[in-house]
């Protein structure tokens, strides 16, 4: 409720025409500031804010909800992808040259079953004694955040080298590693959520679902090709995130959703209701 509050308090303070703008965008704008005469904020707005709004306001949105993504071109996507043995630096690096900010790991470049997601805020709190743990292969630095370890290195069927296996159980060592293994766990307690409990807690020791993604700890939202906009839009909601991977039936990887493909969505759809509305 507030953040809707927050969403309709700023859209009211924007003209229309420069919020629609600035949504629009493709500058990579994921807030924006509503003004009063003096140019003081009076309300800021975000992308997530815009995103809960609509979702609270489906029923305005005519056809749009009942589309699938795979209608809104949503599941025939380049997804990036990065395979669980690239080191963490170098997924920030791919990241960064495909400017995106997340990408999905999976077990292999050749299958392309999803197995975690890799994101930008990995770096949170990240300092110069921290570094080290960006060497780590980024399936292990995942499973790490999540207390867990990287089931592909016993069941090989990541295509993980020994080599890379052997380094990757050489780093879970270094300061880099403890503060990788130790992140959520801060976050939580500073969410007062409490610290997460360390693998083996509660008895039984760190363990691997048997859904994809459990191998890096991980228990992702994902979407289907026939989900409907409106769906797809209240999960990201309900589990407040920033984006959704498609998968097909096998998990793989074929398309990503983001707050910005919603909005872009949206935008487009009210652009086109007064000349449907004129028929």
């Amino acid at each position: 409720a507030a953040a809707t509050a927050r969403a309709a308090a700023a859209a009211s303070a924007l003209p229309a025409s420069a919020a629609a703008s600035a949504a629009a965008a493709n500058v990579g704008i994921h807030r924006v500031a509503g003004c009063d005469g003096g140019m003081r904020i009076t309300a800021v707005v975000s992308q997530t804010d815009v995103v809960r709004y609509l979702y609270a306001h489906a029923s305005d949105h005519g056809p749009l909800v009942k589309k699938t993504a795979q209608e809104l071109g949503w599941a025939s996507r380049n997804v990036v992808v990065a395979p669980p043995e690239l080191s963490a630096i170098e997924a920030m690096r791919l990241m960064d040259a495909k400017h995106v900010s997340a990408l999905a790991v999976v077990d292999n470049l050749a299958n392309r079953r999803i197995i975690g997601n890799f994101s930008i805020s990995e770096l949170r709190t990240n300092c110069a004694e921290h570094f080290g743990s960006l060497a780590l292969p980024v399936a292990e630095f995942l499973a790490l955040e999540n207390h867990t370890e990287f089931s592909g290195y016993a069941h090989g069927g990541s295509g993980v080298s020994a080599g890379a296996a052997a380094g990757a159980v050489a780093a879970t060592g270094s300061a880099g590693a403890k503060w990788t293994s130790d992140r959520k766990a801060r976050a939580k307690g500073a969410a007062g959520g409490g610290p997460s409990p360390p693998a083996g807690a509660g008895g039984g020791g760190a363990k691997h679902a048997e859904k994809p993604c459990g191998e890096v700890g991980q228990s992702l939202v994902v979407v289907r090709a026939r989900d409907t906009f409106v769906d797809i839009v209240g999960r990201m909601v309900k589990h407040g995130i920033h984006r959704v991977y498609v998968v097909d039936d096998e998990w793989k990887a074929v398309g990503v959703v983001t707050c910005s493909d919603i909005l872009k969505a949206a935008l487009a759809a009210a652009a086109l209701a007064p000349a449907a509305a004129a028929k």
